[in-house]
């Protein structure tokens, strides 16, 4: 009988030792939580590239990496998530529920713009270590890209339509006039609208929020048409319906922006968190039949090209500005 209890005794030790053995093994394993916000394919084409371009980086090696749904993510405290672990979001639902959860480690935000990151934000204590690459072009990019549509116009005239004011000290050339206009929802947009597109020799759109960009691109493309006015969209579909042609991030360009954040972070001597950002990768698409309507000879490749090479060319001077 004693024989038989020492015998379960060593049994439950053994299972015992073995459990806290694997324990230790998931804690010494950092790991890397992508939580993404939908099922939609978008949203999935980004999660895949983002954990392909985290598999190749050899910094990253010893991270182990698991995909969750918002869903899954609620039994988060359950993973196990060492010191070094930590949670990449994909998308703005995502995001919004990692800030809820409060989770112990640090948070990198992708698919999100630089307005709902803000938003997101402002709800984190201001010691959170919480990042992003933000999805939406920098200002800078869309005028250069604008300005590469230049013909003969003296001066060149850009509208910009946002549902956010410009940015004061938008750096441009002298021969280039901007005009923007700030769109509300409880105004009549045609107002706003009409007049400026009817006086710019190209338009550009920014992306807000889903109500304001259903109510406002229908009409954006007619009067585009009407005072063959062409115009700078913020995703594929703007320029499939419609835009001359379309500047925005890819799943892909967004899979592989946010990867190389986070390279960048392991890699530093003293794992110091980057700062918010934009992409530097990013997509061109050209409607030309657009193109073909408004006499206007228009080459995704090389608009791409030339972009690349400008904000190349601009990363090196300031590099040699900081030496």
């Amino acid at each position: 009988m004693l024989a038989q209890l020492y015998a379960r005794s060593l049994a439950w030790l053994s299972i015992f030792l073995l459990s806290l053995c694997g324990s230790s093994l998931s804690w010494a394993s950092p790991k890397i939580i992508i939580i993404n916000s939908s099922d939609a394919q978008p949203y999935q084409l980004a999660a895949a590239a983002l954990s392909k371009h985290l598999s190749d980086s050899e910094e990253l090696a010893q991270y182990r990496v698991e995909l969750l749904t918002i869903t899954q993510a609620q039994k988060i405290s359950e993973l196990g998530l060492g010191p070094d672990s930590f949670i990449v979001t994909v998308g703005s639902a995502a995001a919004e529920y990692a800030i809820q959860l409060n989770p112990d480690v640090a948070i990198v935000n992708s698919f999100i713009t630089r307005n709902a990151y803000q938003a997101i934000r402002g709800q984190a204590a201001a010691n959170k270590a919480i990042t992003a690459v933000f999805m939406d072009q920098p200002i800078a990019r869309l005028i250069h890209l604008a300005s590469l549509l230049k013909q003969d116009q003296q001066p060149y005239r850009i509208g910009m339509l946002s549902q956010t004011a410009l940015p004061v000290d938008t750096p441009h050339p002298a021969s280039i006039v901007i005009n923007s206009a700030t769109l509300l929802l409880n105004q009549n947009p045609i107002k706003q609208i009409e007049p400026l597109m009817k006086n710019s020799d190209v338009f550009i759109v920014r992306p807000n929020t889903s109500l304001f960009n259903r109510l406002v691109a229908k009409l954006v493309l007619q009067l585009s048409m009407r005072y063959k006015t062409p115009v700078i969209g913020f995703s594929e579909k703007y320029a499939k319906a419609g835009a001359l042609l379309s500047l925005y991030a890819s799943p892909e360009n967004i899979g592989q922006d946010s990867a190389k954040l986070i390279h960048d972070w392991i890699s530093d001597t003293h794992k110091n968190m980057p700062a918010a950002r934009y992409g530097k990768s990013f997509s061109i698409v050209v409607n030309q039949r657009v193109a073909k309507k408004m006499a206007l000879s228009v080459d995704a490749e090389h608009l791409t090209q030339q972009l690349q090479q400008r904000e190349l060319h601009k990363q090196e001077e300031n590099n040699f500005a900081d030496q």
